[in-house]
């Protein structure tokens, strides 16, 4: 085998690797959460993130934010009176939709908080409120647990 042979030989094993490795990484890529706060009043949203550490998140009535992994772990909305904690739920992939292109693509899924104090997801921008009539298995999100 020649030199030039060799050489070509070696950049089709990287090529094919670093496709393989991107093809890894891409299946456990994480979903980033658009969540708006839909609600009466402002909020803290409560979560840990990648490295465990507790975010707090103050969110104005009508604002909303970018959260990696929020509802693949428990966290809670505090209010002026009350603190509700809120278990982990599975997002069907019909509601999950990717942004962007290759290196640059997530996984997004959005959801509110509402008056009833309930998280939904929203599939497009459209028409809240008839998707609200129609939410996938565990959702609406209640909370699990309230303190005064």
């Amino acid at each position: 085998m020649t030199a030039l042979a060799q050489n070509n030989s070696v950049r089709q094993r990287i090529a094919i690797g670093i496709v393989f490795i991107g093809m890894l990484t891409s299946c456990s890529m994480p979903t980033t959460v658009v969540f708006g706060n839909a609600s009466k009043a402002e909020i803290i949203l409560a979560y840990k993130d990648d490295t465990h550490k507790v975010v707090e998140l103050r969110l104005a009535k009508g604002a909303q934010a970018e959260v990696k992994h929020l509802l693949d772990v428990h966290f809670s909305i505090k209010t002026m009176k009350s603190t509700q904690n809120y278990e982990r739920a599975s997002v069907p992939e019909s509601y999950i939709q990717s942004v962007g292109f290759g290196p640059f693509m997530k996984r997004v899924v959005k959801a509110e908080l509402e008056n009833d104090g309930c998280v939904y997801i929203v599939k497009s921008d459209d028409d809240h409120s008839m998707e609200k009539s129609f939410q996938p298995p565990g959702f609406p999100l209640c909370p699990s647990a309230s303190s005064e």
